[in-house]
């Protein structure tokens, strides 16, 4: 058989592209509506002459020098290494510097200048760019070892080592999911905290710490030295998941630093320091020794452990603390637990609004109803496509509502955060959930025959009240 040939045009794809590439064109329709927008990253070309291009790549301008160029995701998503922005960095290697920046543009315009309105959104990588002096490449090596050692020791994750070619090495974590960009510059100091840079003798450079920021691209000349931008750990197919941090450390770190970053607004990211806790129980479950970062978040074994919550019919449910707050959706669509009713009850109450709220992508809400619906057809012969027309009217219904979807304590004690009964809605999806769930060996329920009833009887009268509600209102909410 034979092995396919990796070359720098497929290295320039999918770091452009990233782990998660097919979710940022989601997230961009979701944030923007229907704005034509381009979702991109910053390419900054620099250095050398102003080059003059041939007329095949004339969408580009006749010449470039110190230009922002924006590659398009949807474009290399669909053409790939034949896309013309790689043909364009194909044909300025060794003419001009070429840098990336870890996060995505979103803006209204395509042209070489970067407009007012360009926002940096989301990033899926946080880098670290070390300057290291004199020394040679066998200084680079040294400290690239000793920085894999620290991170394997204290994060159990290998960083991606590229070398910039002279003398500067850059420390490349992709990340699980999405950050907001300006966290980077508190992730970056928290990792060169946890890593105890200091010690290395080393430190990042403060002008890289900005969400703006560009990096050098992998395998291209840098003309500073003349010499080619190369991976030291890592071959030119790069593995994602040998280099992923996962997202709850990144938010911890972001939360924990914050109060030392200088160069951009001061932010507060949506996670914690439990979440990441949770996290690190996991990982130490599996065999993994995270006594490094438990110290650095102050970590108790009651933050990690399970949670228990009293339901008047069932008695005790505990289950991950992940599952707290709307984590029981997230957790639900992830991990493929199906459900076998309450499905429109859980686009009505729940998945419009955790969609808007950035926690689950559209397409992996759609994937999981598919999912659950030709395990469980409906029982009334409606197609699939029906509910996921009904999925996109709520998403668009729900956007920008102040109603918000269930909590995992409003599922268990059918009390919602103000106090008053959960909704008969509500309550069908919970029953549904729990059930699942309990199912699924996820969470322990203290009467589980008790369950088993509860899900009969539920069914009996939701699915009644359902049926005539679909036939007055056209399956809209009222």
């Amino acid at each position: 058989m034979m092995v396919k040939r990796i070359s720098h045009r497929d290295v320039w794809v999918k770091w452009l592209l990233g782990p998660h590439a097919d979710r940022i064109i989601d997230w961009n329709s979701r944030r923007m509506g229907d704005d034509l927008t381009i979702v991109a990253r910053r390419l900054q070309t620099y250095g050398g002459e102003p080059v003059k291009l041939p007329r095949r790549l004339a969408r580009f301008g006749g010449v470039i020098g110190y230009c922002a160029i924006k590659p398009n995701v949807i474009e290399l998503l669909k053409d790939g290494v034949e896309s013309p922005w790689i043909s364009l960095i194909d044909y300025l290697n060794g003419r001009v510097n070429m840098a990336v920046s870890a996060s995505f543009i979103n803006q209204l315009h395509g042209g070489c200048r970067m407009p007012k309105e360009t926002r940096f959104t989301v990033a899926d990588r946080v880098i670290i760019d070390v300057d290291l002096g004199e020394g040679g490449l066998d200084r680079v090596k040294e400290v690239a070892d000793r920085v894999i050692k620290a991170s394997v020791n204290a994060l159990n994750v290998e960083p991606l080592i590229l070398h910039s070619g002279c003398k500067g090495i850059h420390i490349v974590y992709f990340l699980s999911d999405f950050i907001e960009a300006n966290y980077l510059p508190a992730v970056a100091i928290g990792l060169a905290n946890v890593l105890k840079f200091g010690e290395l003798g080393i430190r990042p450079d403060p002008q890289t710490l900005t969400p703006s920021h560009t990096f050098r691209l992998p395998y291209t000349v840098n003309l500073r030295c003349g010499k080619v931008a190369k991976f030291l750990n890592s071959t030119m197919d790069i593995d994602f998941n040998r280099h992923m941090l996962p997202i709850n450390i990144a938010k911890a770190l972001a939360l924990m630093f914050n109060e030392e970053k200088k160069t951009t607004q001061q932010v507060k990211p949506q996670g914690n320091r439990t979440d990441a806790c949770i996290e690190l129980a996991k990982m130490r479950d599996s065999g993994i020794d995270v006594s490094v970062l438990w110290a650095v978040f102050k970590c108790s074994e009651r933050e990690s452990s399970r949670i228990c919550l009293s339901n008047p019919i069932i008695g005790r449910v505990c289950g991950p603390r992940e599952l707290l707050g709307y984590g029981w959706v997230k957790y639900i669509v992830d991990n493929g637990i199906l459900l076998p009713d309450a499905r429109h009850a859980l686009i009505w109450t729940t998945l419009g609004q955790v969609i808007n709220m950035g926690l689950v992508a559209r397409g992996k809400a759609e994937e999981w109803l598919r999912m659950s619906l030709g395990k469980y057809p409906d029982r009334e012969g409606e197609p699939i496509d029906n509910y996921i027309k009904e999925l996109d009217y709520y998403i668009k219904y729900r956007r920008g509502s102040e109603v918000n979807p269930p909590t995992w304590r409003t599922l268990v004690t059918w009390v919602t955060k103000n106090g008053g009964e959960a909704s008969p809605a509500v309550r069908h999806v919970a029953v549904n959930v729990i059930k699942a769930l309990w199912e699924n060996e996820v969470i322990k329920v203290e009467k589980p025959e008790e369950l088993k009833g509860l899900v009969k009887e539920d069914a009996e009268s939701f699915n009644q009240t359902l049926k005539t509600q679909l036939k007055t209102n056209n399956g809209k909410e009222t």
